[in-house]
């Protein structure tokens, strides 16, 4: 499926209004930059695994940097009333690892966790990963990051390690069922 057929066909209602899980885009930088100021740096920590409240800007090049043969990106992406991207809610990522595996993240604005964004967000991921030949799915979780956790175990990743406050996830594309 092409990025103009993946974006496409997934919208959905969120609040009322149009929500489109689509690719991240370069002229997504200010959505983005707006994102980060909505996230609580205890949340900021959960997902870069580093104290501070602002994301540096090499950073956000980095998280930003479009290459469709190493990264893949979905960003959930509310529309205004006049079918405009109004504002990027969260977005998920994956970042090639050799092959046929791909290391995962995911952030979602603090005032939306729990009302199912991260679930759009990971299955949105995880069916590209699996248009892009991804059999093996790794994201590291710190252990305090309890909706992490249950996210990622309630679509089958486990456990393949503990070293200090980290969990190495690991979901195995090729024995999921499609979601």
């Amino acid at each position: 499926m092409s990025t103009q057929d993946y974006d496409a066909v997934n919208s959905i209602r969120f609040h009322g209004r149009p929500l489109r899980l689509r690719e991240l885009r370069a002229a997504d930088r200010p959505r983005i930059e707006t994102l980060l100021t909505q996230v609580a740096p205890a949340d900021l920590q959960l997902r870069f695994f580093g104290a501070f409240c602002r994301i540096p800007p090499g950073l956000l090049d980095q998280l930003l940097r479009i290459d469709p043969r190493d990264r893949l990106t979905v960003a959930a992406v509310l529309e205004s009333a006049g079918g405009h991207d109004a504002e990027i809610l969260g977005v998920a990522r994956a970042h090639r690892m050799g092959e046929h595996a791909a290391e995962a993240a995911l952030l979602v604005r603090s005032d939306l966790k729990g009302q199912g964004l991260g679930t759009l967000l990971l299955g949105g991921l995880t069916g590209r990963c699996r248009e892009w030949g991804v059999s093996r799915m790794i994201v590291e979780v710190m252990r305090r990051n309890s909706r992490m956790l249950r996210l990622a175990e309630k679509y089958g990743f486990r456990c393949e390690a503990v070293q200090d406050d980290t969990c190495h996830l690991v979901l195995d594309l090729r024995a999921q069922p499609v979601r």
